[in-house]
């Protein structure tokens, strides 16, 4: 099979995955993130926050 054809294929069970008429091959559900304890690791490994957005635009861009 081509391509073309392999990728038309794919897009029709797509559609009908979609349309709820054809029951997906595989569900990829990934855990949840902690995020307190992700930036905690981040802070301890001494990482800092970037500077505020609008200030440090402004400043690259001359303040126009």
């Amino acid at each position: 099979m081509t391509f073309g054809k392999e990728l038309n294929q794919s897009a029709k069970e797509a559609l009908a995955i979609a349309e709820g008429k054809a029951a997906p091959a595989a569900i990829y559900r990934p855990q949840e993130a902690e995020v307190a304890a992700i930036q905690e690791r981040v802070r301890k490994a001494g990482f800092k926050r970037l500077p505020d957005e609008k200030p440090f635009l402004d400043d690259l861009s001359g303040g126009l």
